[in-house]
């Protein structure tokens, strides 16, 4: 199933491309936008968990750069993440989540070289049955979470580029109230855009 969202996920991303070509635009989701896809690691730490042990995920993006002016950019577009971490008990499994999101974000781009951003992430969370007990299910992962996301990058060749983001989760994970289990996480990812 999770091969197959992604599957369908880059196929939308390239046949939406494609047909932006016809157009004479190149952006994913509008026709005057600049496609790019990104893949990455990112390393999940979460707040209020009892010695959680970061492990290492990995995310794909496929956005669009919406130009506002020559140093400001919208961009926005869809991710597939998978986020973990471990524990020292024995008798709790690792968690691991896989996400769907739709991320929103402003980029600025200082002398084309390298670019700070921020943004908001809406997070469609694939798991629902982690460490349920007894059918009593007060751990169930929340379907949506909500995140802020900060970072920068360098800029290689104007299509390339190297980022660095840390995301602050706003919403717990877990829709049981006595917990409040926020995502967060850091991020390396490398990106390709379509000029």
């Amino acid at each position: 199933m999770k091969k197959t969202l992604l599957s369908l996920l880059i196929l939308i991303g390239w046949s939406n491309h494609s047909n932006a070509q016809m157009y004479h635009g190149s952006g994913f989701l509008c026709l005057d936008c600049y496609s790019n896809i990104e893949v990455g690691a990112n390393l999940s730490m979460f707040s209020g968990m009892n010695n959680p042990e970061p492990k290492v995920g990995f995310s794909i993006t496929i956005g669009s750069y919406k130009e506002i002016n020559e140093r400001i950019y919208l961009k926005f577009g869809p991710s597939f993440s998978q986020y973990k971490v471990g524990f020292d008990k024995e008798s709790v499994d690792d968690l691991v989540i896989y996400t769907i999101a739709g991320n929103v974000g402003v980029h600025y781009l200082k002398q084309r070289d390298y670019q700070f951003f921020g943004g908001v992430n809406v997070e469609a969370n694939i798991d629902k049955g982690w460490m349920s007990h007894n059918d009593t299910h007060l751990y169930d992962i929340e379907f949506l979470t909500y995140s802020l996301y900060a970072g920068g990058g360098l800029i290689f060749a104007e299509r390339i580029e190297l980022s660095a983001k840390y995301n602050f989760g706003l919403k717990s994970i877990v829709d049981n109230p006595s917990n409040n289990w926020k995502r967060n996480y850091f991020s390396l990812t490398l990106g390709y855009t379509f000029l």
